[in-house]
């Protein structure tokens, strides 16, 4: 073998080597890493997306519109490290120790300890029953517009950037106070009406109150005895025969406040209605 051929050998030799150390550098950078576009504001980006900063590699999460400040190393929640691919598929831990730490008769406030995620917890969606009923970022919540005086069952469930959803917490039932905060009376009643009546009993009708929050019901006092009913109709009992007897009724409200006595009315011998000092015979004319 000639010179020559010796030296061609050889430098064929040192370029395939060359050639397998190149193929094993570039083995070690990830294949979606190759002409990754450098990252820049105001792009859209979809999960899955490769993009270099500072030097680095970085792969998208979750579909968005990049902005100044948005930049990968500081949303983690929008951008993994590395040029692997792929979107988050891992739910957030279930958040736990759900409890209530305020209540009124128509809110009530919870507070629990926050979940954890491999990426990153972005906010939690709390239920009452199987209804959302509010969306926070934080791990207190206070639910409005509640009833007063009724059981709530609440549980929350946390979320990441991708759209995973931890399963629920344990629940918790809130009742809610009584309406004790209403200082609104009822109106008063109007139109009370002697509809029937025999030797022992009367049976009385009225047009019903209104309330800022709501009646309850309506306490019929007669002589020295009291009657509670719901409804705007009452039957007096165990009435001795042939004896006049005034009879006065209250509103009440869900604070069980009571108004003033509205006008009275009282049943006299005859039969006939009439207010104190009004002539029997005109009401006589009128019935």
């Amino acid at each position: 073998m000639s010179f020559a051929q010796i030296a061609l050998r050889r430098t064929f030799g040192k370029a395939f080597s060359l050639a397998i150390i190149a193929v094993l550098l570039l083995s070690l950078i990830p294949a979606m890493a190759l002409g990754a576009a450098e990252w820049q504001p105001n792009t859209a980006y979809k999960a899955g997306d490769v993009v270099t900063y500072a030097g680095q590699t970085y792969t998208c999460w979750q579909p968005h519109t990049s902005l100044t400040g948005w930049e990968p190393p500081n949303v983690p929640a929008l951008w993994k490290a590395g040029g692997s691919g792929g979107t988050d598929t891992q739910p957030p831990t279930a958040a736990s120790g759900l409890k209530a730490t305020g209540k009124t008769s128509n809110s009530v406030t919870l507070a629990w300890n926050a979940s954890t995620d491999n990426v990153g917890v972005t906010g939690y969606d709390v239920y009452n029953g199987s209804a959302v009923a509010a969306s926070v970022t934080g791990t207190t919540a206070t639910i409005g517009g509640l009833s007063a005086n009724t059981a709530y069952t609440f549980t929350v469930k946390a979320k990441d950037a991708a759209g995973n959803v931890s399963a629920a917490s344990q629940a918790v039932t809130v009742t809610t106070d009584p309406a004790s905060g209403d200082t609104q009376p009822p109106t008063a009643p109007t139109n009370l009406t002697v509809t029937g009546k025999t030797s022992s009993s009367i049976l009385l009708s009225w047009t019903a109150s209104t309330d800022n929050v709501g009646v309850t019901g309506y306490t019929v006092d007669y002589g020295s005895g009291t009657l509670s009913v719901a409804g705007t109709t009452a039957t007096v009992t165990g009435l001795a025969a042939d004896t006049t007897l005034y009879v006065h009724r209250e509103g009440e409200g869900r604070s069980r406040q009571r108004l003033g006595r509205c006008q009275r009315t009282r049943e006299d011998r005859t039969g006939v209605v009439r207010r104190p000092g009004q002539d029997r015979r005109r009401l006589l004319a009128q019935l």
